[in-house]
């Protein structure tokens, strides 16, 4: 168990998937707190999470999409929405 900076790590993972998103023609919009998110696990299997999901948005998706990620007082939230 470590503390990982989510929207440091999300971002990462994003701009590691720029040429998926354009190969699949989709335009992400991405609101991610410039405030630090962190939170406390498994940095491998947190990674391997947000790979997944952000692989079979990919997969499933078409058009525009949003990413956000939302710090709540007792929680954060990866939300994904599409048209």
């Amino acid at each position: 168990m470590e503390n990982i900076k989510l929207n440091k790590l999300l971002v990462e993972f994003l701009i590691g998937f720029y040429d998926d998103f354009n190969k699949a023609k989709i335009e992400p919009s991405i609101l991610i707190s410039e405030d630090e998110i962190y939170i406390t696990g498994d940095s491998s299997a947190v990674k391997r999470v947000i790979e997944n999901l952000i692989s079979n948005a990919i997969k499933h998706s078409s058009g525009n999409v949003t990413i956000q990620l939302v710090k709540n007082s007792s929680s954060v939230q990866l939300i994904y929405q599409h048209d």
